[in-house]
């Protein structure tokens, strides 16, 4: 199988920022399902998934297709 390439944002860290939030969280108890589907759906944009693709992976998909295609991750 080829190996998915790794890819580094340039906004790397505005995910690092999203991270640290969710783990900060966790550690108080909080609920960060959101967030992670959140960072979920940064990652399809930043590998560029269409939507209807990253919809397919998520079926419970927390932004509309214009949101999705809005979203400047890089």
């Amino acid at each position: 199988l080829k190996q998915l390439p790794i890819i580094i944002p340039k906004k790397k860290d505005y995910f690092i920022n999203k991270v640290e939030n969710i783990l900060e969280k966790k550690k108080n108890n909080i609920d960060t399902s959101h967030e992670e589907e959140m960072l979920d759906v940064l990652i399809f944009r930043l590998y560029n998934l269409k939507y209807e693709w990253a919809k397919y992976i998520n079926d419970g998909m927390p932004i509309s297709k214009e949101e999705y295609d809005n979203l400047d991750i890089c």
